[in-house]
């Protein structure tokens, strides 16, 4: 459900795929936003991950990170249907801004020709929208568990320093990114 949220925030998973047509998608994760995501897909279905057809538990993948040090070189780089997905480790440093700490989530749409789309949410408000998908009819257990996961996610937000890029998707004229300022 979320690619977000493993032990030191001064670490950040970096995710790039980039495909044979151009597009290219960017995702920066503390390495403490990873370890949530995958507890959080754990508790809710059996089961393990597959990269590149392999399949690998989420306990391995949870051992794999832990032990996975900053390089210049990625952990992990899989290629399928010419598309290139590398992982990365990078220090705080190299993705946090520094502008002091965050309290908004953004949302940004940028389309050749037309003025930026910015969604701009006071973190308190994201806190929350968990609770407005119960009005929705779903799940109760799985309403309780977006809100750990997202409590868990905010409160690692606001111990940065600073801003930082989640996710980018740049795909010719478009772009979309989603961070924290």
């Amino acid at each position: 459900m979320f690619l977000l949220l493993l032990s030191i925030t001064t670490q950040f998973l970096v995710i790039t795929i980039d495909s044979p047509d151009g597009e290219k998608v960017t995702i920066n994760a503390p390495k403490k936003f990873v370890e949530s995501a995958i507890l959080y897909a754990k508790e809710r279905e059996e089961g393990c991950f597959k990269i590149d057809d392999e399949e690998i538990s989420p306990d391995s993948i949870l051992m794999l990170l832990n032990q996975a040090e900053v390089s210049d070189e990625p952990i992990l780089e899989v290629e399928k249907d010419g598309e290139v997905i590398k992982f990365w480790i990078k220090e705080a440093s190299d993705i946090v801004d520094k502008t002091g700490r965050p309290r908004k989530l953004i949302i940004e749409v940028y389309e050749k020709d037309e003025s930026p789309v910015r969604i701009r949410l006071p973190l308190w408000l994201v806190r929350i929208i968990p609770s407005f998908v119960i009005a929705t009819g779903e799940d109760a257990d799985e309403i309780r568990m977006a809100k750990r996961l997202i409590k868990d996610v905010i409160s690692e937000v606001r111990k940065m320093d600073g801003g930082f890029t989640l996710v980018e998707v740049v795909d010719k004229d478009e772009r979309v990114k989603i961070g924290f300022d």
